[in-house]
This record gives C-alpha cells, structure tokens and sequence, in this order.
C-alpha cells in the first residue's frame, strides 16, 4: 500500500531550532525564505539572505499562522518576521530557485536571493530529502529540506 505525501502548509515541518518572533523585515520576505541579519540604519533587521554561496545560519522565515496566513502570504516591510534558526535534523519546506532539478540527497547552497540550489562551489546548509525539477520554471517551487 503506498502512502500519498500531502503538501505541506506550513513551513516548519520537524526538528528544532530557536525560534524569533522580534526582528521587524527590511523588505518583503515570503515563508521559507533562506533569511540573513544586517543592520538597517542601526537596528537589527531580516532580509533574504544575499551572497550567492555565502556562508549562512539556517535561518528561514515561518508562517503567519497567528495572523491566520499561508505559506505564500509575505511578510511586509517592517512586520515582525516569526523565523526560525535551525538546528541540526531540522526539516523545513523552503524556497528553491527557477531552474533547478534537485534530487534527494543533493546538498543545497545559497542562491542569494532567499532560496537555495544545488551546491556549486559555496557552502553546504542543507540537504534536500525529496526530489523536485524546477528545471522548466516557470517560477520558483518548494523543497523539504533537512538543515545542518
């Protein structure tokens, strides 16, 4: 008997990590977003994660759900990003890129805009535990993935 695999609806799926619920957004950010600190004007702000193979925590914007929201619904400049730093095992439905035939196992890098692609020549943060060819686009797709 095969299972059928839902498609998830929220963006924490297992695992744990410390979670952050008072960091304002410098930009729109959408949940499952490789998501990075920077200091806009002196405070403390989250943005996508901008260096393409760049170093990053796993830290990745959640779902609105105490606003009633999906996972499509972005966060507004200046609203209070709900994130998450992964720790290690954790298991989250993130963002890849246009383009990009993952297969389970592959290990994911930065793509410097929030989501994430195959490891080229930057460093690992994740690992995909499905596959998903996003290869034709036309738009970004979403991955479960497992963070180191």
């Amino acid at each position: 008997m095969a299972l059928t695999k839902s498609t998830p609806r929220i963006i924490h799926l297992a695992g744990h990590g410390t979670s952050i619920n008072d960091v304002p957004a410098g930009a729109a950010i959408t949940p499952g977003m490789l998501i990075e600190r920077y200091s806009n004007s002196g405070v403390p702000t989250f943005r996508a994660h901008s260096t393409a193979a760049g170093n990053a925590v796993p830290t990745f914007a959640l779902d609105q759900r105490q606003m009633n929201k999906g996972i499509d619904d972005a966060y507004a400049a200046a609203d209070l990003v709900d994130a998450l730093v992964c720790w290690p095992g954790a298991v989250v439905y993130a963002i890849i890129a246009s383009g990009q035939n993952i297969a389970a196992g592959n290990f994911l890098e930065s793509a410097g805009n929030g989501k994430l692609r195959v490891l080229a020549a930057g460093k690992a943060i994740a690992q995909a535990v499905e596959d998903v060819n996003n290869s034709a686009g036309p738009g970004d797709a979403r991955l479960r993935v497992e963070t180191f």
